[in-house]
């Protein structure tokens, strides 16, 4: 991102939203944020013949306000060092979970945090990508900053964490944090109490669901949403929680939507609305190249539509994504200017080499995060351990894991004689 066009944008008469996003580093936040930064340097990108007196009056002291006020509604997703090398609940501090999971996203749009994976990690995602008319075909996670070194390597070391013994635990104390409504000092903050997981990437397995879930049940005063569209995962995922013991229409955390994505643009699947429809807790959505916001496609009309766009792509008050009670949501198709597509015979999506250097650089990401932070070791012993519900949950998943691979090598050895 570009601090310059910004500025002329800003000049011009343009909101200064995305000015402020900048300035605040959202999409940076390995940066500090200083409310000064902007007025200082400002004036080596104002294009010339602006007058002394337009300077002063939108990037002098008016400015700095702004800045400092974006601030407070957007805190940094990396805290202070007193609060961050506090202890919580779940036995370790802020830093040290921060250290483990790689740390939260901060999308603009967003009232609250997120996570985020790469998007050409995704599993049914990048199959979807390579066919026309799909809703990943023109991905918004695979162009912009997403594809930047540093939002990529900060999302690869989130997605080689997923296995991490303390994934869950380091998951719930980060999100916990950023709920509470009184810090260390005891003085009342605003609490971010909606959640999004994966505004790029997506389920892995059905074993990254449980847990997803088990986040959920851990932090129970936070809302969270979680777009999919690995349904195969969800269904394993369901099935292995009946097994466990409970009922289907009670599996899903209270607390957590699931919200699957039709695979194609303006197309719903039926098979899906069947299989899943009844599950409380899960909901849809829909991908339009229609103006949603004038009017709904003749086959939307019981979806709501998204209005970000209205509000500058901010989600303002709305919270319908993360609202049970909204069946469909639908979203108009908004496609990345730089997006790199991949052919339907083609290979990989990224080139070999930048992959390479952005997973070694992703290896590395978690020490050297420490070392700038002098972070401990955790101790083990203080890390309270999931509940009985989470492991009989993984141990049917695993169970059927072993059962599938042993009839795969049975039909295989069938074939054979």
């Amino acid at each position: 991102m570009k601090v310059r066009p910004l500025i002329e944008a800003y000049l011009k008469g343009s909101s200064s939203d995305k000015l402020l996003e900048y300035a605040i580093g959202s999409h940076r936040p390995h940066v500090p944020r200083d409310p000064y930064t902007l007025h200082s340097t400002a004036h080596v990108y104002v294009p010339a013949g602006v007058s002394n007196e337009a300077y002063d009056e939108h990037l002098g002291e008016g400015i700095i306000q702004k800045v400092k006020d974006a601030i407070k509604k957007k805190p940094s997703p990396v805290p202070g060092k007193k609060e961050g090398e506090a202890i919580g609940k779940f036995g370790m501090s802020y830093f040290q979970a921060h250290a483990i999971t790689g740390g939260l996203s901060n999308p603009s749009k967003m009232p609250g945090y997120a996570t985020s994976t790469p998007a050409w990690k995704c599993q049914t995602g990048s199959i979807l990508h390579k066919v026309e008319g799909s809703v990943c075909r023109d991905c918004y996670a695979r162009g912009g900053m997403y594809t930047q070194p540093t939002p990529a390597v900060a999302m690869t070391a989130r997605h080689n964490s997923l296995d991490h013994p303390h994934w869950v635990q380091a998951m719930a104390t980060m999100i916990n944090h950023h709920a509470r409504t009184i810090n260390y000092s005891g003085r009342k903050i605003t609490p971010h109490v909606h959640f999004r997981w994966h505004d790029s990437g997506d389920i892995q397995s059905p074993q990254h669901m449980e847990r997803i879930a088990e986040v959920a049940r851990l932090t129970p005063d936070v809302k969270h949403w979680i777009p999919t569209k690995e349904t195969k995962h969800l269904s394993n995922w369901l099935d292995a929680s009946v097994r466990a013991g409970k009922k289907r229409d009670q599996v899903v955390p209270s607390n957590l939507i699931v919200r699957i994505s039709h695979p194609k643009v303006d197309q719903r699947s039926a098979g899906i609305e069947k299989k899943f429809g009844k599950v409380r807790g899960i909901a849809f959505s829909d991908v339009s190249e229609h103006n949603v916001l004038d009017s709904l496609p003749s086959h939307l009309q019981d979806a709501e539509a998204c209005r970000a766009p209205e509000r500058g792509g901010h989600c303002g008050t709305c919270r319908s994504c993360w609202d049970e009670n909204t069946g469909h949501v639908v979203y108009h198709q908004h496609i990345p200017k730089n997006i790199t597509r991949v052919g339907k015979t083609t290979g990989t999506y990224l080139r070999k080499s930048w992959n390479q250097y952005i997973e070694k650089r992703a290896a590395g990401w978690s020490e050297k995060f420490k070392s700038s932070r002098d972070v401990p070791a955790i101790n083990s012993k203080k890390i309270p351990v999931l509940s009985d519900e989470h492991n009989a949950v993984l141990h049917h998943i695993a169970n059927v894991n072993v059962s599938a691979v042993k009839a795969t090598q049975q039909r295989g050895f069938a074939s054979k004689a």
